[in-house]
């Protein structure tokens, strides 16, 4: 049994229940007051959720006290290989790998079955980290980077 089997039975779980019950991705969101993308992630197993909000989704979708523990248990991400030796290019398969399937979701829910095009996109350099479950940020943007990560005025 794999790492993550636990956190994947939650979300097949939770995609049921969803359609059961008739709700969509965003109004399971509002219930928790989160982000869409970052609500559809973690109910598909890339982010834990708290205690609380794994209750509120648990009674929302009527889900049992198994998925609901297993909703609060932290992912195992694993595999990118080489791509892990460029922290840029490391970074983009992160973003994938955690908001790709979350983002198909979304998608899916809002246009129906298809694909989305990429090359109209917009880049915004961001860097530091932003949680939505404690609601801190150290998120800058801009063409300096943050002071945690300079030293001297390079680089670190």
């Amino acid at each position: 049994m794999g790492a993550n089997a636990a956190k994947e039975r939650a979300a097949e779980a939770v995609r049921d229940a969803k359609e059961r019950a008739g709700l969509t991705w965003v109004a399971i969101a509002e219930k928790l007051g989160k982000p869409k993308e970052w609500t559809v992630a973690a109910l598909l197993g890339q982010h834990p959720l708290t205690e609380a909000d794994a209750g509120t989704v648990g009674q929302l979708l009527g889900l049992d006290d198994e998925t609901v523990r297993d909703l609060q248990r932290p992912p195992y991400r694993t595999g990118l290989g080489d791509s892990a030796n460029d922290p840029t290019i490391y970074r983009f398969h992160e973003a994938l790998a955690v908001y790709g399937p979350a983002i198909k979701e979304l998608i899916a829910e809002e246009f129906g079955d298809g694909i989305m095009s990429a090359s109209a996109g917009r880049i915004r350099p961001v860097t530091g980290s932003s949680s939505p479950l404690t609601g801190s940020s150290s998120t800058t943007s801009g063409d300096r980077p943050p002071p945690h990560l300079t030293r001297g005025g390079r680089l670190t």
